[in-house]
């Protein structure tokens, strides 16, 4: 395989504890689905689901049948631990009991 047939790429996936990267090259023209399964990262890592919770190319959303291109950062998602807004709301709460001072409105 010459280098102008080939596609370099990079696989990650981020879970807690975990931080899987793998530097590939692939053949032009093959699927972000092809890259996942060529990098090891289900073999090695079961919980990663790129069908159930999605993949993406530099944090936008793709399709496991779009193509790969030169110098992309394939990212396998996981599920939320906790609702960013939910969250949010906790973090102020706390606050609040904190700093009680802090939030009175003069």
């Amino acid at each position: 395989m010459t280098d102008a047939a080939a596609v370099g790429c990079e696989v990650c996936f981020m879970a807690p504890g975990l931080c899987f990267r793998r530097a590939l090259r692939l053949p032009a023209g093959s699927s972000i689905g092809a890259a996942i399964e060529a990098s090891g990262l289900l073999t090695l890592h079961p919980q990663a689901d790129p069908v159930g919770q999605g993949v993406g190319v530099f944090s936008r959303r793709r399709s496991l049948d779009d193509a790969v291109q030169d110098g992309d950062r394939i990212e396998v998602y996981r599920a939320l631990v906790a609702d960013p807004k939910s969250a949010r709301r906790h973090k102020v709460a706390r606050q609040r009991e904190a700093e009680p001072d802090r939030w009175v409105r003069r």
